[in-house]
């Protein structure tokens, strides 16, 4: 069984969201241990209906043994946030520094030596709060723009005063 731990995809590549505890809780009860994974490169992999070509980084570490007999928010808490949270976003950043097959082509040609020690430097993915599902986030947006393209009374009266002006 696969559970994300974000709970919800994130557009932004250098963002991390924060993560749930559901999969502790399963872990917990069930004695599963947690197999922490971390994926690169899924942002933008579809041209409208057409699939892109694009390079997809993933990275499985050790997996995380749930303690047994114990239970309880705290016990959820250490085991994600303090165990399995850290490492995934420690591989993460290690994913989007490591330089593609292009610029390690590059760079062995001696082209792209600047590139690969900007990547390098790049700082650590940032976590953002709790990231609202991709479904209500498209609503707020919506929303949003419905908001500044609805006239209000005041400026469609302005509108029309300018208009019998002219």
């Amino acid at each position: 069984m696969v559970l994300f731990l974000e709970g919800t995809r994130v557009d932004d590549p250098d963002v991390l969201g924060s993560p749930h505890h559901g999969a502790a809780r399963l872990a917990v009860e069930t004695g599963a241990p947690i197999v922490p994974v971390a994926i690169s490169g899924t942002a933008h992999l579809w041209l409208g209906p057409v699939p892109k070509p694009h390079h997809v980084r993933i990275a499985l570490l050790e997996p995380v043994a749930a303690p047994a007999g114990r239970d309880g928010p705290e016990v959820l808490g250490e085991l994600i946030d303090r165990r399995v949270w850290p490492a995934v976003q420690e591989e993460y950043g290690r994913l989007q520094a490591t330089p593609g097959v292009v610029l390690t082509a590059l760079t062995a040609a001696g082209l792209g030596a600047g590139l690969a020690a900007r990547r390098a430097r790049r700082p650590p993915p940032r976590i953002l709060g709790v990231v609202p599902p991709r479904r209500e986030r498209h609503r707020d947006r919506r929303r949003a723009l419905l908001e500044r393209l609805r006239p209000r009374p005041g400026r469609l009266a302005r509108i029309r005063a300018r208009l019998r002006r002219r």
